[in-house]
């Protein structure tokens, strides 16, 4: 397995290693000792992170401690966004009550350390927005090379953790999250749109998450979902030939007499009296 140290991976008289990637083929795995932030900015992927694998995709981050052993396959192209630091800039020099990220305490940020998970986190919206936008202003400083560099990239490293820890805590705005939610479940009807798959995907106790659901579209999950899967029906029985036990597997109907009694009482018509009133 490849070690990679810090003493060729960020430069000296530097605590902060930024770059953006494209893959297209598995990465093997490997190991490092200092901490690494990785973004993806496109595409997706399986990442394995001390062996558990995570089906990552655009707005998802990975923190990885220092000696975690990491690899990843790409299911496309891959578009990634990589932070290395030094563990020993994690401090004061980031950090304090001084300076402007005084809510970002050493002690919260140690316990993200010390999370043996090396935990998945997910940005939506406007909170995605914001910190791709952040991670597009420290590759700049990095690749440019600017005045006063070092103290520039501690700032921007401030910013970022701080954004993270607050992520965690949940203490960010998701409210342009739920349209992401209602595509995910257009384009994923013949799949798992469970309560558990869903609020995982959204980093939401399952709960919190069917309560949140249910005020903003007024109907609980699996009641929306049911509702997508019979509209969808409906719209390949009158543009399609395919059989009705295709169109049923298609939305995610397991059952061919389930999907007709759902179908009925949606439409006060089974699916083959539908199609024969279209023809």
């Amino acid at each position: 397995m490849k070690i990679y140290s810090k003493d060729q991976w960020i430069e000296r008289d530097h605590s902060v290693n930024v770059f953006r990637c494209v893959y297209t083929q598995e990465v093997a795995v490997h190991t490092h000792d200092f901490i690494e932030i990785v973004y993806i900015r496109s595409g997706s992927a399986i990442e394995t992170v001390n062996g558990v694998d995570y089906a990552v995709k655009r707005g998802d981050l990975l923190f990885l401690n220092y000696g975690t052993e990491h690899a990843f396959k790409p299911t496309d192209e891959l578009t990634y966004i990589n932070v290395s630091f030094y563990p020993e800039t994690v401090g004061k020099s980031i950090i304090s009550d001084e300076n402007a990220f005084g809510v970002l305490t050493l002690t919260a940020f140690n316990e993200l350390l010390e999370t043996e998970g090396n935990g998945l986190i997910s940005f939506y919206g406007t909170a995605r927005n914001e910190i791709e936008s952040l991670l597009n202003d420290m590759i700049k400083e990095q690749e440019n090379d600017l005045m006063l560099r070092e103290m520039a990239m501690k700032h921007y490293m401030g910013l970022l953790l701080l954004k993270i820890v607050r992520r965690m805590s949940g203490e960010v705005d998701n409210s342009d999250l739920w349209p992401d939610i209602a595509r995910y479940i257009e384009d994923n009807l013949d799949g798992d749109l469970s309560l558990q798959t869903l609020s995982t995907k959204c980093f939401y106790n399952p709960a919190y998450f069917s309560r949140i659901f249910r005020e903003r579209y007024s109907v609980t999950l699996s009641e929306y979902v049911m509702q997508k899967r019979v509209e969808k029906a409906k719209t390949l029985l009158l543009t399609t030939d395919y059989p009705i036990s295709k169109i049923s597997e298609m939305v995610g109907f397991t059952n061919k007499s389930f999907f007709y009694r759902k179908f009925f009482k949606y439409y006060q018509k089974t699916p083959s009296q539908f199609r024969g009133k279209k023809k």
